[in-house]
C-alpha cells in the first residue's frame, strides 16, 4: 500500500484543490510513518531516501504547470522528510544531513524565500545529533 501512496505525485490531474486525492495520500503516508512500529527503521531509511530524491528531481518535472502544484509538493515532500527524521532511532549521517539540508536550502532559493515545513525539516537534523 505504501508503494502506491508514494507514487499518488506522478498522476497530477487529481492533484485539485476542491477534492484534494494527492493530499490525502500524503495524510496517509504522515500517518503510516508516524504509527509504523520501530523494527520499520530500514524501510523508514529507505522512504527517506525517495524522497529526498523525489524532492531534488522535482524541479525536473515537466507535467507540473502550476507553482502552486509545485509549491504544495515541496511541502508535503518536507513534511514527510521531517516525520520520517523524528521517527528514526538512529542517528543520520552528517553527509545525510547535509545532502537534505541542501535539497530544501535549494527549494528556499526557488520560492524565493523561506516556508514552515522546509525550516521544520531542517530543525528535526537537530533531533539527529550526528
Amino acid at each position: 500500500m505504501m508503494k502506491t501512496l508514494i507514487n499518488c505525485d506522478q498522476n497530477m490531474s487529481f492533484f485539485e484543490r476542491d477534492c484534494n486525492l494527492a493530499l490525502n495520500c500524503f495524510v496517509a503516508i504522515e500517518n503510516l510513518i508516524s504509527y509504523s512500529s520501530h523494527d520499520k527503521q530500514t524501510v523508514l531509511t529507505e522512504y527517506l531516501v525517495t524522497f529526498v530524491l523525489k524532492m531534488r528531481d522535482l524541479s525536473s518535472r515537466t507535467d507540473i504547470t502550476s507553482t502552486s502544484v509545485y509549491d504544495d509538493l515541496e511541502s508535503h515532500y518536507t513534511q514527510i522528510i521531517r516525520k520520517i527524521i523524528m521517527k528514526l532511532l538512529t542517528p543520520l549521517q552528517l553527509n545525510d544531513c547535509k545532502s537534505i539540508y541542501d535539497v530544501v536550502i535549494q527549494s528556499f532559493s526557488r520560492r524565493g524565500g523561506v516556508y514552515d515545513e522546509g525550516l521544520l525539516a531542517i530543525s528535526s537534523m537537530a533531533l539527529s545529533k550526528y
